[in-house]
């Protein structure tokens, strides 16, 4: 089943808190699904809390997620990880702001290889 908000690519929405998203969908499996989100506003559990309000659980959440599935794939951590983290500041950073146009990418995601192989690294 698709995720609401998450079927069409670059897709903006906010959340039932009113939080902005955004959100592509690339890979969809048996019973999981490869997002990559963006993160508008930074508010705590932001994504978690979006997709449990759809219904749509992050596997081994212990939080928002479901015990039933995390047990049946094993999971006791988030399928959830941040490979890329870009600072975009519309204003002045202060302290900062060093980091303006910066971007971090993380070669390897721990779990890619077991949900998603054919997915390059």
């Amino acid at each position: 089943m698709p995720l609401p908000y998450c079927t069409y690519h670059s897709t903006q929405s906010r959340d039932h808190r009113g939080q902005i998203l955004q959100a592509e969908q690339y890979k969809q499996h048996h019973f999981y699904v490869h997002v990559q989100y963006y993160l508008q506003t930074g508010k705590t559990h932001q994504i978690r809390a979006h997709l449990a309000y759809y219904g749509h659980f992050v596997i081994g959440d212990g939080k928002y997620g479901k015990g039933d599935v995390n047990r049946r794939y094993h999971e006791t951590r988030q399928a959830l990880y941040s490979y890329k983290l870009r600072f975009d500041f519309p204003t002045d950073a202060g302290l900062l702001n060093y980091l303006k146009g910066q971007e971090f990418t993380v070669e390897n995601v721990p779990f890619r290889e077991k949900y998603f192989p054919e997915i390059p690294s």
